[in-house]
């Protein structure tokens, strides 16, 4: 293979590609993770955790969305059911790194 060779088909085209990935990635779709990601969403997986946990007053919804500024595509790739599963596998994975925000 040649890594570093960026040319017009997928053998080359991968994101190991000097100049980047040579192929469009999949559009966007509607979905608004704000509006699944409620705050009723947020709370429901934050209370969980203790109130001793440290987490608990680090953590927010609003937090999380001014860092999904920075990820324009998070949640927003394929069927709505696509996303609401990206989501969901996102919290599932840091509740359970992160003890339910319980660990910073």
């Amino acid at each position: 293979m040649g890594w570093g060779f960026c040319g017009s088909t997928e053998e080359y085209c991968g994101t190991r590609c000097q100049e980047g990935p040579c192929i469009a990635p999949p559009p966007t779709n509607d979905v608004s993770v704000p509006d699944i990601v409620t705050t009723e969403f947020f709370n429901g997986i934050i209370d969980q955790a203790e109130d001793s946990c440290v987490g608990k007053s680090f953590y927010s919804r609003e937090v999380f969305l001014y860092a999904l500024s920075s990820y324009a595509r998070f949640g927003r790739v394929g069927s709505v059911n696509d996303s609401k599963r990206e989501i969901a596998a996102f919290f599932a994975h840091v509740t359970h790194e992160a003890g339910n925000f319980c660990y910073i």
